[in-house]
């Protein structure tokens, strides 16, 4: 689940543009189904004159599974720039 997680970081970073706002997608390891989560919207970041800047985007990945009938969760959250 790491390596997919990794994966698709690299990917955001790598691609031009916003990333998508929302995106579901699932996945077959071999030894089971895993379900990538991608969640992406405005930083909200301010600066020191408590004004939004702007061009920044806060994505949140996670991928679900289910190990021994136990369901798990891995997450990451990122930054990335962006113009326009």
């Amino acid at each position: 689940m790491r390596q997919i997680l990794s994966n698709r970081m690299a990917e955001i970073q790598a691609t031009p543009g916003i990333p998508d706002k929302t995106k579901e997608t699932k996945i077959d390891t071999g030894s089971g189904e895993m379900k990538l989560t991608q969640k992406c919207g405005p930083a909200g970041l301010k600066d020191e004159k408590d004004l939004e800047i702007g061009g920044i985007f806060l994505v949140i990945l996670s991928v679900e599974w289910n190990r021994g009938g136990l369901n798990q969760m891995k997450k990451i959250e990122f930054y990335v720039y962006r113009l326009g």
